[in-house]
């Protein structure tokens, strides 16, 4: 019976296309205007911060093709009033503009949509963030030139 042998070659990494932060509650309220309560005293959602980066690894082709590594902070408003989510580029990340605006479109459209009625939940309000970092081109590569295929 042949006996495995090991070469002492350590197979490949994975390489990470995106890096997501844990989500984080950056405002809540009774109304977009009077959204004064901070991060830390709005409760968790936790099925619109999971769907927010489900939707950001799932369509990760929508983020930027950039030569450098960059950073998009994306930012999940949310109305129970009128049921609905938005995603725009908030300003903390690298890369700004056009291009992080077209990525937060596209990830919009990615986004599942909860069971409304079913989502507990304080405030009508929210604002979620979730900053995604992408590494550049080369740390997409393993050593030996070889690309990495997912």
């Amino acid at each position: 019976m042949p006996v495995p042998v090991d070469a002492g070659i350590a197979p490949p990494k994975a390489v990470e296309r995106v890096r997501l932060s844990p989500a984080q509650r950056v405002k809540c309220g009774s109304s977009p205007a009077q959204s004064r309560v901070e991060g830390a005293l709005c409760d968790s959602i936790p099925a619109f911060e999971q769907a927010l980066k489900t939707a950001i690894v799932a369509a990760i082709d929508c983020a930027p093709k950039e030569k450098t590594e960059g950073t998009i902070n994306y930012v999940m408003s949310v109305d129970f009033t009128q049921r609905s989510m938005n995603v725009f580029p908030g300003a903390s990340g690298s890369w700004r503009g056009p291009q992080a605006k077209r990525a937060a479109n596209c990830f919009t459209r990615a986004l599942v949509a909860p069971d409304w009625a079913s989502v507990p939940h304080q405030y009508r309000y929210y604002w979620i963030a979730v900053p995604a970092m992408y590494p550049s081109p080369a740390a997409l590569v393993v050593p030996g030139g070889t690309p990495t295929f997912e």
